[in-house]
């Protein structure tokens, strides 16, 4: 062990002269490859605009959400300034009692309310965003158990 030299190593060099040219393949090679090629630019087209597709959907469903979300944002606000003033209008401790625990009851109820609405909202978006890809998705296992059978 003590007399043994290192292994040399092969460089990038020695081992790309080892590896076919593109030139040295045989025209059956070449037209498979071009083929192959023209079948992966296919593919990624299709799964591009697919996603594309979704993506358009996914914007649009955020944008409905978020227009709805400000909407109920400057409700809410304007509800709460409403109940404030009256409260503040108000000198009797019990009238305030009843104003509040009515305000807060809207408000809650005003709440759960919206929060259904949303979660339908990112329901339906989900669903909307993922039809793009049932179609694919289908010719995929259909094309799977063809292969199978």
């Amino acid at each position: 062990m003590i007399g043994m030299l290192p292994r040399r190593r092969q460089s990038n060099i020695e081992i790309s002269r080892t590896l076919p040219t593109y030139s040295s393949w045989n025209e059956s090679s070449k037209v498979r490859l071009m083929s192959d090629r023209n079948e992966a630019d296919r593919k990624f087209d299709e799964v591009a605009d697919t996603v594309l597709k979704s993506v358009a959907v996914l914007v649009t469903g955020m944008q409905a959400i978020g227009g709805e979300t400000v909407g109920y944002s400057k409700k809410s606000l304007k509800d709460a300034a409403a109940h404030f003033q009256a409260l503040g209008a108000t000198n009797d401790i019990e009238t305030m009692l009843e104003l509040q625990s009515g305000f807060a009851r809207s408000a809650c109820e005003g709440w759960a309310t919206e929060a259904i609405k949303l979660s339908d909202m990112y329901i339906s978006l989900a669903k909307s965003a993922c039809q793009p890809f049932e179609a694919p998705v289908a010719a995929g296992k259909a094309t799977e158990m063809a292969n199978a059978a």
